[in-house]
């Protein structure tokens, strides 16, 4: 079995996100009534680039753009809403040791 990812976008019906994902990806990837993991059922663009989805990702946290991502890992997993976001980077804070009569306590 495959662990392949497969990407969708869902726009929820949104006029101006149907007209931006319609631009990228070809209706010809259209899935309808599709079942996803929370038991709705909808419809959803079918994208198996990472970096587009990335990108609608990205255009949706700039400009408003209403989509959501939903991923599938292998041929037969479950549709589910995926998180996808950068990872934050670690912010290192270094105590300083606290000096106290000339002994050094941490």
């Amino acid at each position: 079995m495959s662990q392949n990812t497969i990407w969708y976008v869902y726009t929820g019906g949104d006029e101006l996100a149907n007209k931006t994902v319609s631009r990228i990806i070809s209706a010809e990837n259209i899935c309808y009534r599709m079942p996803c993991a929370d038991g709705k059922k909808r419809t959803l663009w079918k994208c198996d680039d990472h970096l587009i989805v990335t990108a609608f990702e990205n255009a949706r946290d700039s400009s408003g753009l209403k989509i959501q991502v939903f991923e599938q890992r292998g041929l037969h997993g479950k549709i589910r809403l995926s998180f996808i976001r950068k990872k934050r980077q670690k912010v290192i804070c270094r105590r300083k040791p606290l000096v106290t009569n000339g002994h050094h306590r941490e």
